[in-house]
């Protein structure tokens, strides 16, 4: 005590008698506060400000003092407190569940708030992507001098389609239809929109130019038909010095992440999930360290990319039933992730590990890749599927779609893989489905007895479930790859229709033979001609008209229109010479006897329609009261054929059975 009143004292005299004092930036370390650092990550997360004081408390008191110490110090604070607060018995719970929801409410409402480029990157990418398919007019596009030559490459003009002649020399632009003449009289065309069958004799060929809207001078890339009708044959311009894009072998597939098999904290995988996503498929990181190295990731010749994702794109969150939405509300998350080729097959191989699973698609990711199918077990959770994933040596990796999982494996493969895992089921092969009807059926008739009758028929089909009853039994719905040999079937209980093949024509792709700005696309197509009054499709002062209030009906206006329409037709039937009403009489009375006899003709002929119909069901009661006749008369004498084989032979046994000797 004497010792701090002493440099107490000494220190004020010091400062007293100081001409300068220096600023005390820092007196000592001190101790950590662990109670200060512990409320502002309570804060951070949720726990309002007056109450993370005692929160921060309340957590040191109950988790230890040094535990909470060495958490905060670590690599993730958040998650290494949550470890240790679900620890106890009870979990101790930091943050309230009415906290949370604020918090991530206004979190939510911060995001929104936030200016995001996904709106200027979406207008990026339908920039270059007509909604419709493009008809382009073709006086609207012009073709540069040079684009085209002949022969020592010597560069064509574009010529317009109305000079075309014997003596015209040049590149025309046209469409199909103005071009037909000229296809079928045997005249050097460039035909925009070309049907896929183009009958002609002339020398063609399909191709993709570049031309310029004489609106707006901006460039687009179309495709045509080049058809030759001179003597020269015109080609499109290639520069022989142009620089050659070096291009990889790039696969694409579909990641998705589910937040039921994820090990670690969802809020945190939200933040940066490509970056999670990442981690998992450890092939597809760049590991510039060289061949020598031996980590998982991938290691890039010289003449290779130096990364190995290439492109990530279509990030979106989506609930059990596949529609987009928040991140808090989501059940898993898909990504697409364009990467190098050669590690396609490591890739599928990590499909299935904490919760990623890999889909692979098609280059330009529209579709799934025809190189892969799935073997799907539906009866199986995910632990029977990876333990049936390492069994067998074809399976490439685990797939999953809602709460179904299945085996990927190559097309090749698919047969082999499919009859080791459901040796029951029936094997369809690889193609497009269709679905016939086929019955009636007897109603206590199952999936695997009609499959087996189907597949005698030779017929490889899959019965799927009964879709409506018939006289005589079911209906059922049978899916196929290809046609059945026949439609009509003869089996024990009756007679099988094999019916309503679907129908449903193919959903259309989307035309992009046409590469340019929408604007500029609309600008090109042919303007439609009409006559309609534009004050009327566009008056200016229509809002101004709906808003001025309406006037009471009053009494209505003479009919002066009404009364010059009568006084019109009485002059006109005035002037007209008058008719013979005999010769109307007598057309009227021909007409009546010739709608008589037309009638009677229907009568007649639905009378015969009825007699042959009654005949035809008359015959096959017959029929089919001979074809039951026969076989009873077949099963009584069968029976007594084999009771009289019977008896003989126990008459043959009894003459054949040794006798007791008599002595």
């Amino acid at each position: 005590m004497q010792l701090h009143q002493d440099l107490k004292a000494s220190f004020a005299a010091t400062c007293r008698t100081a001409h300068a004092l220096p600023k005390p930036w820092c007196w000592g370390l001190g101790t950590t506060d662990v109670f200060g650092l512990a409320s502002e990550l309570l804060q951070a997360h949720g726990v309002p400000v007056a109450q993370a004081p005692l929160r921060a408390k309340l957590v040191v008191q109950s988790l230890g003092k040094a535990d909470v110490q060495k958490a905060l110090h670590g690599i993730s604070p958040w998650k290494s407190l949550k470890a240790l607060a679900n620890m106890q018995t009870p979990p101790l719970q930091m943050v309230l569940p009415d906290e949370q929801a604020q918090h991530s409410n206004a979190r939510l409402a911060r995001q929104t708030t936030k200016p995001s480029g996904k709106t200027k990157k979406s207008a990026l990418t339908q920039t270059f992507a007509p909604s419709r398919p493009a008809d382009l007019d073709p006086a609207k596009l012009l073709i540069e001098t040079g684009a085209f030559c002949v022969g020592q490459d010597e560069p064509v003009s574009q010529v317009p389609f109305a000079a075309l002649g014997p003596l015209a020399s040049g590149l025309a632009l046209t469409t199909y239809q103005d071009a037909l003449p000229f296809l079928q009289a045997g005249k050097l065309l460039l035909i925009l929109n070309p049907p896929s069958d183009v009958q002609t004799s002339l020398i063609s060929a399909t191709i993709r130019f570049a031309a310029r809207c004489s609106m707006n001078q901006e460039p687009m890339i179309v495709t045509g038909l080049l058809v030759q009708l001179g003597r020269s044959c015109v080609y499109q311009y290639t520069a022989k010095d142009t620089p050659a894009v070096v291009a990889m072998e790039v696969a694409c597939a579909r990641v998705t992440v589910y937040q039921d098999q994820w090990e670690h904290d969802w809020e945190d995988f939200t933040n940066r999930p490509v970056k999670h996503v990442l981690s998992v498929l450890q092939c597809l990181q760049t590991c510039r360290n060289g061949s020598e190295c031996s980590c998982p990731g991938w290691h890039p010749t010289a003449d290779q990319s130096s990364e190995a994702v290439l492109d990530v794109f279509r990030r979106q969150f989506f609930n059990d039933s596949g529609r987009p939405v928040k991140w808090d509300k989501a059940t898993h998350f898909a990504v697409f992730v364009r990467y190098v080729k050669s590690l396609e097959s490591r890739v599928l191989s990590a499909s299935g590990q904490h919760g990623v699973y890999v889909e692979p698609k098609s280059e330009d990711a529209l579709r799934p890749h025809s190189d892969f199918q799935v073997v799907w077990l539906p009866q199986m959770d995910y632990n029977a599927v990876a333990h049936k994933a390492k069994c067998e040596v074809d399976c490439l990796g685990i797939a999953r779609t809602g709460q179904r999982y299945g085996l990927r494996v190559h097309t090749k493969d698919f047969q082999r893989l499919f009859t080791n895992v459901k040796p029951d089921a029936v094997y369809l092969a690889p193609g497009a489905r269709m679905v016939y009807h086929c019955g009636p059926w007897p109603f206590g008739s199952d999936r695997k007895g009609i499959a087996r009758i189907l597949k005698g028929s030779q017929w490889e089909c899959r019965p799927l479930q009964p879709v409506q009853h018939v006289p005589g039994g079911l209906m059922w719905s049978v899916q196929a790859v290809v046609e059945p040999p026949v439609r009509v079937l003869s089996l024990q209980h009756g007679q099988v229709v094999i019916t309503c093949p679907d129908t449903k024509s193919p959903v259309s792709e989307v035309d992009n033979k046409v590469v340019g700005q929408v604007a500029t696309v609309n600008l090109c197509r042919p303007s439609e001609a009409t006559n309609a009054d534009p004050w009327l499709t566009n008056d200016p002062w229509s809002k101004a008209v709906s808003s001025v209030p309406t006037l009471p009906a009053g009494p209505p206006a003479q009919p002066v229109l009404q009364e010059l329409e009568q006084r019109i037709e009485q002059s006109i039937l005035a002037k007209l010479p008058a008719t013979d009403k005999m010769e109307i009489d007598d057309q009227d009375h021909r007409l009546q006897l010739l709608e008589a006899q037309v009638q009677q003709l229907s009568a007649r002929q639905v009378s015969l329609e009825s007699t042959v119909q009654d005949n035809h069901q008359q015959n096959t009661a017959q029929v089919q009261s001979l074809q039951q006749q026969m076989k009873v008369q077949m099963d009584l004498q069968t029976h007594q054929m084999q009771s009289m084989l019977t008896d003989q032979m126990a008459r043959i046994e009894n003459i054949l059975a040794k006798k007791p000797r008599t002595e």
